[in-house]
C-alpha cells in the first residue's frame, strides 16, 4: 500500500519542489488547493482537495487516511500560520494522525538556540520588518510544543527556487548558511517522513558548500 501524504501549500515557492520530490520518491499525495481547476500538474498519484486551510471541513477531507501532513504554507496578510496550525493539530488529533512537518523562518526562537552573529542580525531584521508575521510564527511554534503530535518545525534561511542540489546541513542551534535550495529543502522534508531524529524539534536547515579535500 502506497504511503499517502497530505500537502498544504503545494503550489508555493517551496511547495512545488516538495510535490515533485514526493512524486519522485513514489508517494501518493493529497493537495489542498483553493483553486484546483487552475492546477496543471496532472498525475495519477495526486488527489486534489478543494478548500482553504482555515476551513475545518476542508481539513476533514484532506487529512483522514493520510500517513503524514507536510505544510509549506507561504506568508500572507494578515498572517494565518498559527490559525492554520491550530486547525491542523485539531484535525490530526481527531483522526489519530501523528506526523506533522512544517517550515518556518530562521527568525523563530527556540530554547537552546546559539545563533551566530549573521543569524541574529537576520532574525532582528525580520522581526523589525515583519513583526506581525514573526509573532504569528512564534505562536505557531508554541502551539506545536503544546500538542501531542510528532511534529518537526524546519527553520530555513533565504529560499532559492532552483533545481540545483548539493550538500545541506541541519543544526538544532544555529543556521548553517544564509540560503537553501528549494530542491535541497524538499529532499530534507521528505527524508523526515522516515527519520525520527528531529521529532518534536526545530532544526535549522541550509544548503552549504563543501570544500574539496586536498
Amino acid at each position: 500500500m502506497k504511503t499517502a501524504i497530505a500537502v498544504i501549500g503545494g503550489t508555493g515557492k517551496a511547495g512545488q519542489y516538495l510535490v515533485n520530490q514526493l512524486l519522485l520518491q513514489g508517494f501518493h499525495l493529497r493537495l489542498l488547493l483553493r483553486n484546483p481547476d487552475k492546477y496543471h500538474l496532472h498525475h495519477p498519484a495526486i488527489q486534489l482537495i478543494k478548500g482553504d486551510v482555515l476551513d475545518p471541513m476542508a481539513l476533514s477531507q484532506l487529512i483522514p487516511g493520510c500517513d503524514a501532513v507536510i505544510s509549506t504554507l507561504g506568508s500572507g496578510h494578515p498572517p494565518i500560520f498559527s490559525s492554520a496550525t491550530h486547525g491542523i493539530i485539531n484535525t490530526m488529533q481527531a483522526y489519530g494522525l501523528q506526523r506533522y512537518i512544517v517550515i518556518t523562518g530562521l527568525s523563530i526562537d527556540v530554547p537552546g538556540d546559539d545563533k551566530s552573529e549573521w543569524c541574529r542580525q537576520a532574525s532582528t531584521y525580520m522581526r523589525n520588518s515583519f513583526p506581525d508575521i514573526i509573532a504569528d510564527k512564534q505562536r505557531e511554534y508554541a502551539l506545536l510544543t503544546q500538542s501531542t503530535l510528532d511534529w518537526t518545525l524546519v527553520r530555513i534561511p533565504l529560499l532559492e527556487q532552483t533545481t540545483s542540489t548539493g550538500a545541506y546541513q541541519a543544526n538544532l542551534h544555529d543556521c548553517p548558511a544564509p540560503r537553501i535550495s528549494a530542491t535541497d529543502l524538499a529532499v530534507f522534508l521528505v527524508s523526515q517522513l522516515r527519520d525520527g531524529t528531529y521529532i518534536r524539534k526545530a532544526p535549522f536547515v541550509a544548503s552549504v558548500v563543501v570544500s574539496s579535500l586536498l
